[in-house]
């Protein structure tokens, strides 16, 4: 049976501004710890995350910023922040959870100096939780932390899915547990056939989707967007954000990506084919930038979808795709793709023509 959770979340990303994962699972897991605190005291302990044994305050939040160190140029906002004490002794946590998407720059450092400005406090630790293997310096993300009263740990959600297992289920641990299970949040050790036949076909389907972006599609890219990205990138950007794209130099404030994205945590989806813009959470003129992505999505008759134009600081993107199946009822699949990414990118030319004042850079 499906996961509640997971069907809402489904809901949610039909809409035009799509929630993340790792929001939407944040919510999930702090209301179990809020509202379970004995599981939250056992997780504490179960992996020595505070000294405090059995606290006498506990206090738990999500989304809470902190204010901008000098040496940094945006605050922080940890995915849950946790304050327990026991008497005198006061520990802070920070946790960080990702899902499907990478470390932002310098983010798990930037956590790690703001706990080390936290005034009196006995212990603050940063926990980053993963579901994919990502491992990281320590060292260097507590370069200039204090480090007796600072540290750093890291688990993955395997690690998490298997310590509420010995936890007698009801209908709120059920579906928390359906819902990682469905988002490959349980890792059972074990490869499914349907792994098997996705490694087997893998070589065959990369190389389809190589034809569909060099050759001219790629000739047209570079004179649309100026720049285009070595085909290996697309392999890193498949392991770190389940996307097999090209890509316009992406050191500017707006950039744009080619190809095809995945959702492994629905199976029974097809991939999604097709264009991305995006402008980055510090871009120049930026209130511009969004003002016209914003534009371009209502004016598109549902051609273009946003995310995060109302946002005031994060990655904001428009999006023009359409589902792999709509290209397979053809003999010549490669060349409906092709066809479909060349009328895409005439639609960035065009867009760059009518919007020429933003900071486009390429």
């Amino acid at each position: 049976m499906e996961s509640l959770f997971n069907k809402l979340l489904q809901l949610k990303n039909k809409d035009s501004d799509r929630t993340p994962l790792e929001d939407f699972f944040t919510e999930i897991f702090a209301f179990l710890l809020k509202t379970r605190t004995s599981i939250l005291v056992d997780l504490l302990n179960q992996f020595t995350i505070s000294s405090i044994k059995q606290p006498d305050f506990i206090y738990l939040s999500t989304q809470e910023s902190f204010d901008t160190l000098a040496n940094h140029a945006h605050a922080s906002r940890p995915d849950v922040f946790i304050e327990v004490a026991s008497g005198d002794q006061r520990d802070i946590i920070f946790i960080e959870s990702k899902i499907g998407s990478a470390e932002g720059w310098e983010q798990l450092k930037r956590y790690a100096e703001h706990l080390n400005h936290l005034h009196n406090i006995n212990n603050g630790i940063l926990l980053f939780i993963t579901r994919d293997y990502e491992p990281k310096n320590q060292d260097e993300i507590l370069k200039i932390c204090d480090r007796t009263k600072i540290k750093f740990l890291q688990l993955r959600w395997h690690e998490i899915y298997h310590f509420l297992s010995k936890y007698q289920e009801d209908f709120l641990l059920k579906e928390i547990k359906s819902f990682m299970e469905i988002n490959n949040m349980s890792q059972s050790g074990q490869f499914s056939a349907i792994d098997i036949l996705a490694l087997t076909n893998f070589s065959n389907a990369r190389s389809i989707m190589d034809e569909t972006l060099l050759g001219e599609v790629a000739e047209v890219f570079r004179s649309v967007c100026g720049s285009m990205s070595e085909i290996g990138t697309a392999s890193t950007q498949l392991r770190q954000h389940n996307r097999y794209i090209i890509s316009s130099d992406r050191r500017g404030d707006i950039w744009v990506g080619l190809g095809y994205w995945m959702n492994p945590s629905v199976t029974t989806n097809y991939p999604e084919v097709g264009i991305l813009i995006e402008a980055i959470p510090n871009a120049t003129d930026r209130e511009q930038i969004l003002k016209a992505m914003l534009e371009i999505v209502q004016s598109s008759s549902g051609k273009w979808r946003g995310n995060n134009l109302a946002q005031v600081k994060s990655w904001a993107s428009i999006m023009q795709v359409k589902p792999l199946h709509t290209f397979i009822s053809g003999e010549d699949h490669v060349a409906s793709v092709r066809t479909y990414f060349k009328e895409t990118l005439a639609d960035v030319y065009r867009i760059r023509q009518e919007y020429v004042h933003l900071p486009w850079k390429f």
